[in-house]
């Protein structure tokens, strides 16, 4: 062999090592890159279950801080489904009468074993352990699917930033099914990449996936339909056809069902929370969106989505111009639903999948060079051409023009014009900047170890014997309910067939729809809810009305955030002046009685 120049990784030919070498080989750079990436990801693991356990000991889970702390309230509802279904009731929220008010059917159905077996101390934490196992399984495939787009170091941090996520830690510590939610988001979204890049894999995990997305929640069928949408755009007709055929089977196998067990094809939770002029709920959607993206740290995650989406929309400049990304669609379409409805009590809890989302786009080296191709390429064809401000962006619109020209648009790799000039670790510095956020402003995060619950303090009171049997009428029907053990009346109508079917006249996310002559024409004997210094309480129970109806105050409730000396004051030798004093100072709950004696209601 002749004396030529070494040629790297040529066989026979290895560089010594020296010491007066100023810089490590690229090799060297990459290994070091890559043990630092691989450093990152347990972290992240780390970070989020740690996390989580702190929010399930001591935090807060809506800004109504004492009604949610020992995990949200309306958690406690898939708990009485799961605790009857485990006794023998059946998919009930009281025996005897079907009404579906849940809208989570496979997390009750894996909360139902335990029902059996443990009390009700025991299901919230046995809940917060599930999510932790759904939340890991999240962080596992997003740490999966970042190790396929990006760089290692890249990936590593990626799968950091998904574990410092405080909303995440919250939702996963509120005992709902929201980690499992979105385990399955991320599950179609990885395996539709896959697929769109002529992956092969075994052809049965998206049908299932799907599946479980659609018994998931009532909502569930939005993801795999955007996902068969996607698929059949960019040519996996195969795909998209076992991704829509498991979407309509598993729907239709459900309607069915529902149809057959509660007589209705949506669930009760469609009826009693989707409702409300449009106009209105657009309007609270938008509204919330823009709170949410401040106050939850989505800004710019919101920003990435939306200049990505940008980027591969300035459509005919090319017929070979790049696709866009399923997760760019899958932001977008996930948000069009989500403010279709009228947003979420519960703030951000559907939109953590923005976060991962967000995260990716942020991280991709080749996001904001795509757009100033795009744009470069735009002007063009409009018989302009505007040249990019930096010399390597000019090179990449050359370089794609002359793509182009051939018929095809390479897709940009150098670093975008954003990120050039930037490390990835200030990238992710900023990220974590605004995910952080929420543990100042948000007073969720208010942590704190003597943690008072005032629905679980009022459900516990109401399991008393003296109690057994009576009807309650209650508007918050989570924890009491739960707790008490009694047969109930949804003053809101999530578990009240002709509640949530009656028509909405304006737009209050669970909050639109009651009816007070309804909830005393079912007699209860227990009636538990707001009250104000006037003694009126809320949905349409002024104080005229209820005590015609024969009831009395009996207790009033501490509300505030702090644990009280006394949670629970009878106010039944009480003047009047004395009760409207303490509902003043932070007792604005009230339990009241129906007299045996009571008229009939007016």
């Amino acid at each position: 062999m002749g004396a030529g120049r070494h040629r790297r990784g040529q066989p026979g030919h290895r560089r010594l090592s020296h010491g007066l070498d100023r810089a490590p080989s690229a090799r060297g750079a990459q290994t070091i890159g890559s043990r630092l990436a691989s450093l990152r990801r347990p972290l992240g693991l780390a970070v989020l279950v740690a996390g989580a356990l702190l929010h399930a000991r001591a935090g807060y889970f809506q800004d109504d801080l004492s009604g949610h702390a020992r995990g949200s309230d309306d958690a406690y509802i898939s708990y009485r489904y799961a605790q009857n279904l485990s006794r023998g009731h059946g998919l009930v929220f009281t025996p005897g009468e079907r009404v579906e008010g849940y809208s989570n059917l496979l997390y009750v159905l894996l909360l139902t074993p335990f029902g059996r077996v443990a009390g009700p101390e025991a299901i919230y934490p046995i809940s917060v352990a599930l999510n932790l196992l759904f939340a890991a399984g999240a962080w596992a495939l997003f740490s999966r699917l970042a190790a396929r787009r990006l760089d290692p170091p890249r990936a590593g941090l990626a799968s950091l930033l998904f574990g410092l996520c405080p909303a995440l830690w919250l939702w996963t510590a509120s005992g709902m099914e929201t980690p499992l939610f979105l385990l399955l988001q991320i599950a179609v979204w990885m395996l539709v990449d896959h697929a769109s890049h002529g992956g092969s894999g075994r052809p049965a995990w998206l049908p299932a996936v799907v599946a479980l997305s659609v018994l998931a929640r009532a909502d569930g069928f939005v993801v795999p339909a955007l996902a068969a949408l996607y698929l059949f755009a960019v040519g996996r007709k195969r795909q998209a056809f076992a991704a829509a055929a498991a979407l309509g089977v598993t729907l239709a196998a459900l309607i069915g069902w529902r149809l057959a067990y509660y007589g209705y094809p949506l669930p009760n939770t469609y009826y009693a929370k989707v409702s409300g002029p449009i106009g209105e709920r657009l309007f609270h959607g938008a509204r919330q969106l823009l709170s949410i993206s401040l106050h939850a740290g989505l800004v710019p995650h919101l920003a990435a989505l939306l200049v990505a989406a940008a980027a591969w929309a300035r459509p005919a400049v090319s017929r070979g111009s790049t696709r866009i990304r399923f997760e760019v669609l899958l932001g977008l379409g996930w948000l069009a639903y989500w403010v279709y409805v009228g947003g979420d009590v519960f703030a951000e809890r559907m939109l953590l999948i923005l976060y991962p989302i967000g995260i990716l786009l942020l991280l991709d080296r080749t996001l904001f060079a795509r757009a100033e191709v795009n744009s470069a390429l735009a002007h063009q064809a409009g018989g302009t051409l505007r040249s990019p401000q930096t010399p390597s962006a000019r090179a990449e619109v050359n370089s794609a023009l002359a793509h182009q020209a051939g018929g095809t648009l390479r897709s940009p790799q150098t670093p975008s014009p954003l990120l050039r000039g930037r490390s990835a670790t200030t990238v992710g510095a900023v990220i974590a900047l605004f995910q952080l956020l929420p543990l100042a402003i948000d007073t969720r995060f208010g942590y704190a170890l003597d943690r008072y619950d005032r629905w679980v303090t009022v459900g516990r009171h109401l399991a008393q014997g003296r109690y057994s049997g009576r009807l309650l009428a209650v508007d918050a029907a989570g924890k009491i309910p739960f707790y008490s053990e009694l047969p109930v009346v949804d003053m809101l109508g999530l578990n009240d067939e002709h509640i949530a079917h009656l028509p909405a006249r304006f737009f209050e996310a669970g909050h639109n729809k009651y009816d007070p002559d309804y909830v005393l024409s079912r007699r209860p004997d227990l009636l538990a809810d707001w009250i104000d210094p006037r003694l009126d309480l809320r949905f349409g129970l002024p104080r005229e009305k209820y005590e015609a109806a024969g009831f009395r105050l009996d207790l009033l409730v501490f509300t505030r955030k702090e644990r009280p000396e006394e949670a629970l004051v009878d106010v039944t030798s009480l003047d009047e002046a004395s009760i409207v004093l303490l509902v003043r100072r932070g007792y604005r709950y009230a339990l009241l009685s129906r007299r045996v004696d009571a008229g009939r209601v007016p």
